[in-house]
């Protein structure tokens, strides 16, 4: 679905621009289904992807297997700069 510049700035997600704004790639923690474990906020993203592998592992050694039955994974997404929350996925 193509929707029309008239409904004001479009999020373009395999480039992470929204109009003239210049989105950052971030990392995130989710389950299997791409859904954030934490809340979509800024403080919940890291800069690196060990940075938040070293996180999911330790969620994953403090938590009972059965909390996350299908597992958790780090995911690049794109963010807004400075207080960087998360706007979605990385498109490749």
């Amino acid at each position: 679905m193509k929707i029309s510049k008239e409904y004001g700035p479009q999020y373009d997600n395999k480039n992470g621009t929204i109009d003239n704004l210049q989105l950052v790639k971030r990392y995130v923690i989710t389950d299997n289904d791409s859904v954030m474990i934490s809340a979509r906020q800024g403080r919940f993203t890291y800069a690196t992807e060990n940075e938040a592998e070293e996180l999911r592992q330790a969620i994953l050694t403090v938590n009972s297997s059965d909390i996350f039955k299908n597992g958790l994974q780090v995911e690049c997404w794109w963010c807004y700069p400075n207080h960087f929350d998360p706007i979605g996925k990385v498109s490749c």
